[in-house]
């Protein structure tokens, strides 16, 4: 896997904000071409 930052698969992270997403990370899978992508958002019982 090339881990990618999420601004270069399109994603626009100055928003991620408005949604409460405290972390991400992503990347391009050498298997079928595949794209991952993983958003974490903080709650009051830890993050989801």
């Amino acid at each position: 896997m090339q881990f990618l930052h999420s601004c270069e698969l399109g994603f626009d992270t100055s928003r991620f904000a408005q949604s409460e997403i405290s972390a991400h990370a992503c990347g391009k899978l050498s298997i079928n071409n595949g794209v991952t992508l993983h958003l974490v958002r903080t709650t009051a019982d830890g993050f989801e």
